[in-house]
């Protein structure tokens, strides 16, 4: 009986990410089409073909729903960039040709894993004003992702530099 609970859960935690998935899929091509500021939760849920509470009962807010598709991106930047700072710490770099083209890499990479990600960030830090738009919550949470990124790419050129890769 413990193995049929078991598959139980599982499917009903598959169906739960499908559902999330869908969901953000729909909010995409909503948000690239209408923009931030003119989509509704309304259109993303009849463009995801559920009802908005339905929405409501896996993203708080619009807020929420936009820093998830954005958050991957960031996520993986600070993935990539983790790598890279442990190579250079382990003493792995022999050239600062090869740690400035890790450092490509990862962008490439990010970009790679979540291109509409990347998009959407694009797209929010080129209006300024969208930050005012969010929640505490949501500013807070890219914020602090940005932040952190920011805080590892800088602490990889101070010991690129010390270590004599970059001048």
């Amino acid at each position: 009986m413990q193995k049929h609970q078991q598959v139980i859960q599982q499917r009903k935690k598959r169906e739960r990410n499908q559902r999330i998935q869908g969901i953000l899929t729909a909010a995409k091509k909503v948000f690239f089409s209408k923009g931030y500021q003119r989509t509704t939760m309304d259109e993303i849920a009849f463009e995801a073909e559920i009802s908005k509470p339905t929405i409501y009962q896996y993203f708080k807010t619009k807020d929420e729903l936009y820093s998830a598709l954005m958050l991957p991106f960031l996520e993986e930047f600070s993935a990539q960039f983790e790598k890279i700072g442990k190579k250079l710490n382990a003493g792995r770099y022999s050239s600062g040709k090869t740690l400035v083209s890790d450092f490509f890499k990862a962008f490439l990479k990010s970009y790679d894993t979540a291109p509409d990600s990347l998009r959407v960030a694009h797209t929010f830090f080129q209006h300024a004003d969208l930050i005012n738009e969010l929640t505490a919550d949501a500013r807070s949470a890219i914020s602090n992702q940005g932040k952190y990124d920011f805080e590892l790419a800088r602490q990889i050129l101070e010991a690129a530099i010390a270590q004599g890769f970059i001048k």
